[in-house]
Order: C-alpha cells, then structure tokens, then sequence
C-alpha cells in the first residue's frame, strides 16, 4: 500500500476550515477591543465629570438661595423667602453661618441649609465640591467658587452689585379717606420700617410722598402712625426684592383737612389777667364736630427773630357754652394732651371761644403766673384740626 503524504497547501486549506487565526487576525481583534474599551472608559469619565459639576453647580446654587432666598416661593401674589439676608439685613460673614448662628444675632433663623442626621457638621458636605474641595465665598463680593477638574473652575455671583441686594428703595403716598394729602399734618405722621439692624423713621412731605432709601430686600413690617390728638396707626407688610423701588401707599380712615378754623386775630391775652388767653374758632364742615381733647402741640413766645421753646402751663379750659371743660391738678403745656369733660360739640357753621386760664411757670404746686402776649400756639383737636395763632392785645 502506498502512503499518501499532504502537501502544505492542503494542510492551510484544512486549518481554515477547522476556524483558527493568524497571529495577525488575532492582533487586529485585540486593538479593536482596545479601542472600544478606551471610548468606553472615556465616555464613562466625561459622564462622571458631567455628573459632578451637575452636583457642585446644584449646591452652589442651593447656598446662593440660602443667602439671598428662593424668589420662586411666592405667598398672595409677593415673595416670601429672602433666605438670610433678609433675616439679618446683611451678607454671611462666612458659610458656616448658614447653618450656625456664629454672630449671636437675634435675627437669625436658621439654618437655611439641610444636612443629613448623620452627617458631619463640623466639615458638611454641602461646604465641598463633587471633588471634595471646600467651596469658597466671599461676603465682600458676593462670590461663590468651586476649583472644579483644576482644569475649569465654576464661578458664581449672587449679584452684579451687593448694593442691589442691600441698598433698595421703599416709597409710596400717605393720603387720608377722601384722598387728601396731609399738608401741614405731614410733621405729624411718622413712617417707621422695621429691619434687622436698626429701625427707618421718616415723614412725608405735605404732598404726602415719603422715601426710604438703603433697605435690604427681605419681608419687613411698616408702621405709619398719625401722632394728632386723635391718633391712627396703620401696619403693612412690604416685599423688598433685589434692585427694586417698592411703592406702598397708606391711606388713614379720617380726613386730614381741619374742619375747624381758626377766627383771624380772635387770640388775646384777658385785659384783667394777662395769663390767661381767648380765642374763637368755626367749623367749616357740613357736620356737628365733637371734640374730646386738645393737644398743646408747642407753646413758643416770640422773641425777635427766633422762636425758643417756652415752657409753660395751663390750669382749666373754658369753651364758652359748655362751661368748665377741662381743669385738674394736672396742667397742660407743650406735648400735653387736655381732655374735655364734657366733650365738646360744635354745630355746622357755628363758632366758639375757647378760653385757657392761667399760665404758670410750673406743671404742678404753686407757681407764678406767667403773661401770655406774643406767644405762638399749634393747637391740635381731637377731630385732627389744626389750629396755628400768635396772642396780641386787643
């Protein structure tokens, strides 16, 4: 029998069917598989990387609204939430007075940043980036910043001016029911807001227009009061945003326009005793006018060109047809209050005269009697009329 040996070409026909590779095939699948697995790697890494500046931009714009508050939390139309800025009427000093009162301040009413139960509060994870880096701030600039990668660091400014955030302005209109302005009332009428520092007093001008500049935005509280004899108080909450002039207009119940005028060149002191003085007065309203009281607004006598404060009493009023209406151990001179007992009611287009008896030197105990010629009086009603005059002989 004859041996039958293969020839080579038929050896490499056989290993290709049987599936082998050449080392060369075997070297092309390992690079693409290394391609692959870098393509891979590397879009795993940049979604890693996409992952954590999502993470540390959230939490620097969590601690941008802790400072300056979300603006998307409204309440009746305003915004409600002006984080700590609008407790404590100024920036943090640093983070950690975000979820600690540091500073001791009456005002603060935090935290204004949610930590876990378990998490560390002395280093919590809020105050670090995705990297683990501390996220810096500045209270100077308002500036929040993140290193990032090292690469691309993340910026973020709460505001372009911290005198948008600190240094708004509130002004509105103070009218009475018929919506007169207040005129010569307008000393009388007091506006205070309360902030977190300290409270903002002013008062309109005769036109009825007032002005507070320098307010932090945040929610604060309003107070307009009329400090007459017959005193009103008015209290209203303003929402303060960034950047803003927040208009707030007051309107009082009672009218500002006095109903009672004084009777020209009607005020002399007694011809018989010069420290007691008479005067008349009219109403001019369509209406009987009832008065409890009578404010001594000021008392000055007139001396030259100045007008020095001058501090006397009055014993006892008299109004001509009610009789005695006011007397007691108690006299009344500037900033006093005299009421009437009875009251005293004044029909429309009728006058009436008013007599205060006995000026003395002293509020109290025996005193001497005190001549009342040249002396100027701001008179004010209980019904809000205001009453301007200057005593001379008759």
């Amino acid at each position: 029998m004859k041996l039958k040996i293969p020839t080579l070409s038929a050896c490499r026909h056989r290993r290709t069917q049987a599936g082998g590779f050449t080392l060369i095939e075997l070297l092309l699948v390992l690079l693409i598989i290394g391609v692959l697995s870098g393509v891979a790697l590397r879009a795993i890494d940049m979604t890693r990387e996409r992952t954590m500046y999502s993470d540390t931009t959230k939490k620097i714009y969590d601690l941008a609204k802790a400072i300056s508050g979300n603006p998307d939390l409204i309440a009746d139309g305003k915004r409600v939430d002006y984080g700590f800025i609008g407790d404590l009427g100024r920036l943090p000093l640093t983070i950690n007075e975000l979820i600690r009162n540091t500073e001791n301040d009456t005002n603060w009413h935090g935290p204004y940043i949610k930590i876990g139960f378990l998490e560390d509060t002395l280093n919590p994870s809020y105050k670090l980036d995705a990297w683990g880096n501390p996220i810096e701030y500045s209270n100077e600039t308002g500036m929040l910043q993140s290193r990032g990668n090292g690469r691309q660091p993340m910026t973020y400014k709460i505001t372009d001016s911290l005198s948008f955030l600190l240094n708004n302005r509130v002004s509105g209109l103070i009218t009475d029911n018929e919506n007169n302005p207040p005129g010569s009332f307008s000393n009388l009428i007091d506006i205070v807001m309360n902030l977190p520092e300290s409270d903002t007093t002013v008062h309109p001008n005769r036109s009825g227009y007032y002005q507070m500049d320098d307010i932090p935005m945040g929610r604060h509280q309003i107070r307009v009061v009329k400090r007459t004899a017959s005193p009103e108080s008015l209290i209203k909450w303003v929402s303060v945003a960034s950047k803003t002039n927040t208009i707030q207009d007051f309107r009082f119940a009672r009218s500002f326009q006095s109903k009672l005028q004084y009777v020209d060149k009607s005020a002399h002191p007694m011809l018989n005793d010069l420290s007691s003085i008479y005067f008349d007065v009219f109403n001019v309203a369509g209406e009987t006018i009832n008065l409890q009281s009578v404010r001594f607004q000021s008392i000055d006598r007139l001396i030259g060109d100045t007008v020095p404060l001058y501090h006397v009493f009055c014993e006892s009023i008299i109004a001509k047809n009610f009789g005695y209406v006011s007397g007691s151990l108690i006299r009344y001179g500037n900033g006093n209050t005299a009421p009437f007992a009875p009251s005293v009611t004044i029909a429309p287009s009728a006058f009436e005269t008013f007599t205060f008896l006995n000026f003395r030197k002293d509020s109290i105990g025996p005193s001497d009697t005190t001549a009342m010629d040249s002396v100027k009086f701001n008179l004010v009603f209980s019904d809000g009329s205001i009453i301007n005059f200057i005593t001379t002989q008759p």
